[in-house]
């Protein structure tokens, strides 16, 4: 049997390129052979015969497809403009969750950590979480935290050789000393970071987890002192991570210098841009521009990393919501990562906040992150799953818990509550 296409062939010719350019729009894709056979059949016949009966028959047919287009068209926007608005939970329904997570923490971690950087993590977390739920049982957490390790501190910064993995504490204390609870340690931190900003290497800005460490504690630091030196001393440390590290065709950070293609390579052969170590310099950037002074002249550099960035990690999350260990390669360790997609949302939350990421193009990507990471890695009890917990790339399961990722996790928590103020 031939087909219409084949039996009217010169008319076709003569029909196809305007019926082709206005189709898709009229009858959108699930009619589209269909009615092309039809309509054209008729309107042939139509033209050759000057039959009225075969041109109403044209008309009952496209109108009932318009129809159908109009509300296959309304239908779709109503659904785009959907994933563009903030996730349904309220703040409250969120404080809750964050209640759940750090109630879980705290209720099986009695004994207080060191002062290294993994437990300063949580604990910049946990005083974000304080700081939305007004729970006070949160700030004594981190006092006692900061007092049973003060002894440890105080020799480290009296050696005027304080290890890099040790001050990100810097950043819990000053938050503390913020609201008003801990004035004792502000003249060790000043004594401390003065060695580090007359240090005349660059040892403390090698790799990005340095970057979340030290970068947030120079603005801090700038906010309480005044003194530009630590303003100068972040720009020029960070403008040597950034030669170091940063990759301008990706928008993204290698984790230190052994990490860098084509020294270094995913399993596939591909650049290895690791989840957790971007986490570190996205968070250490945002965390950079909350105290950077407005008029500072290097804050429009950071932004446009920070930019770019963003604009990475949307196009490479995956459709689950979560990013994998190696951001461009998620074949070489597959599944979720929970310690990374947590900054991530994080970083991305605070960009919408002050006005830095078009919502158009990101709560997209926020939503589909915070469904992950509360109906994914949060699980009944409380606990934070699928956090990475070194930078080795070993299994990850929904056990797969740590302070890290609890603290990532309640930063965004809080930033989440923000947006939707």
């Amino acid at each position: 049997m031939q087909s219409y296409k084949s039996s009217h062939k010169i008319g076709l010719n003569q029909i196809s390129p305007l019926f082709e350019l206005f189709q898709p729009v009229v009858f959108g894709k699930s009619l589209q052979y269909l009615h092309y056979e039809i309509i054209c059949d008729v309107l042939i016949k139509s033209m050759k015969n000057k039959n009225i009966q075969y041109l109403l028959l044209l008309t009952l047919i496209f109108t009932s497809s318009f129809s159908a287009c109009i509300k296959n068209t309304s239908e779709q926007q109503s659904t785009e403009k959907h994933d563009t608005t903030i996730t349904k939970s309220s703040s409250s329904e969120i404080i809750e969750i964050v209640k759940k997570v750090n109630n879980h923490w705290q209720q099986t971690h009695t004994e207080h950590g060191n002062v290294l950087w993994n437990g300063a993590v949580y604990h910049i977390g946990n005083l974000a979480a304080y700081k939305i739920t007004g729970i006070e049982d949160y700030r004594l957490y981190t006092e006692t935290w900061a007092g049973k390790n003060e002894t440890e501190t105080k020799e480290n910064g009296l050696n005027k050789n304080m290890p890099y993995d040790w001050q990100a504490c810097f950043q819990a204390y000053l938050m503390l000393y913020q609201l008003d609870s801990l004035d004792a340690k502000i003249e060790e931190m000043k004594e401390t970071i003065s060695n580090q900003i007359h240090a005349s290497n660059d040892n403390y800005w090698n790799s990005t987890s340095n970057l979340y460490i030290t970068m947030p504690v120079m603005t801090k630091m700038y906010i309480l002192t005044q003194n530009k030196e630590y303003l100068d001393r972040l720009h020029s440390g960070f403008d040597y991570a950034k030669n170091l590290l940063y990759d301008s065709e990706s928008g993204l950070f290698y984790s230190d210098r052994k990490s860098k293609f084509p020294q270094h390579k995913t399993l596939n052969g591909l650049k290895d841009f690791e989840s957790v170590s971007n986490a570190w310099a996205f968070a250490a950037i945002v965390r950079t521009l909350e105290d950077l002074p407005i008029n500072d002249p290097k804050r429009e550099g950071y932004i446009r990393i920070y930019e770019t960035m963003a604009t990475t990690l949307a196009k490479e999350q995956q459709k689950e919501g979560y990013w994998t260990c190696s951001i461009l390669d998620p074949k070489d360790n597959p599944g979720p990562e929970t310690s990374g997609t947590a900054f991530f949302t994080y970083g991305l939350l605070w960009g919408i906040n002050n006005n830095l990421l078009d919502e158009e193009i990101f709560l997209p990507t926020i939503n589909k992150a915070w469904k992950y990471l509360t109906e994914t890695a949060l699980q009944p009890d409380g606990k934070i799953g699928y956090v990475q917990q070194s930078d080795d790339k070993q299994t990850i399961d929904a056990d797969s818990t740590a302070d890290v990722g609890v603290g990532a996790f309640l930063l965004a928590a809080a930033e989440m509550t923000k947006c939707l103020q």
